[in-house]
């Protein structure tokens, strides 16, 4: 590994390859900080407290359907009930 020498003519470790190495080891600690640092942020926001926000919301909708439909069945309930009366004729 001697890149340096090879692309400015320079031997700033004398041919010893170790200011290579150092270069080589600090890009890839950087690019592994940078990845390590965008899942984090990805996972930011899926959060813990999510879940339980989707259940209670569907808990919710349950409920609202639940109600509706209750609210349907007695309106049905009322329309059979007066089909059943008679009608009063003057």
């Amino acid at each position: 590994m001697d890149f340096i020498e090879r692309i400015f003519n320079l031997a700033p470790d004398d041919g010893s390859g170790s200011l290579e190495i150092v270069i080589v080891v600090a890009l890839a600690l950087i690019l592994v900080g940078l990845l390590v640092r965008a899942r984090t942020r990805r996972n930011a926001g899926h959060s813990q407290i999510e879940p339980e926000v989707r259940h209670t919301t569907s808990e919710l909708d349950a409920t609202r359907q639940t109600a509706s439909l209750k609210g349907l069945a007695q309106q049905v309930d009322s329309a059979k009930t007066s089909e059943k009366q008679p009608t009063e004729k003057h």
